[in-house]
């Protein structure tokens, strides 16, 4: 029997709730407000500036796909890095001099800082530019992860030879 703490069935479970969570707005009509709408219009703003010219709402969107790149980018490589080799104690060794490795983790955490700033704005003015958002974050999460993956080899039900298993770099 299959435990529900693997990620396949986790996943199931979530997508399952995803379906609720559409299906339960759809019925309420929450579909109809000017949230669900596409392109430029009088009634959004960012930052108190309408959003209601093709030019205003196209500057708009290469700044949010451009910056889901580099989020995205230094979420995947930056974090990972921060908590495997940084924060982990049994990490002896890092790979560069203390200056260096501070002014990362501190430049990384004021762009993200900024970054919560303006995503705020973004995150209430509509659903076009978070669906830009979701497609930037897929395919640099699916181009990152899929280099990781082909450094592995696949083993059936999870069984790992233990002579496989590597921890660390």
């Amino acid at each position: 029997m299959p435990s529900i703490l693997g990620p396949r069935e986790a996943i199931c479970i979530i997508s399952i709730w995803i379906v609720v969570i559409s299906g339960l707005m759809a019925a309420g009509g929450f579909i109809n407000s000017t949230f669900f709408r596409f392109g430029p219009s009088a009634e959004i703003y960012f930052f108190k500036m309408p959003i209601d010219t093709w030019f205003k709402w196209s500057g708009l969107a290469v700044y949010v796909i451009l910056n889901q790149i580099f989020t995205t980018y230094g979420l995947q490589t930056i974090s990972p890095w921060m908590i495997h080799s940084v924060e982990n104690r049994a990490v002896r060794a890092i790979n560069m001099p203390d200056w260096q490795a501070l002014s990362v983790i501190e430049i990384w955490y004021m762009y993200m800082w900024v970054g919560r700033v303006i995503s705020i704005q973004i995150l209430l003015i509509q659903i076009d530019f978070l669906l830009m958002i979701l497609v930037v974050d897929l395919i640099i999460t699916f181009i990152i992860n899929k280099k990781y993956l082909n450094d592995k080899q696949i083993y059936p039900n999870y069984l790992l030879p233990h002579s496989d298993l590597v921890i660390g770099d």
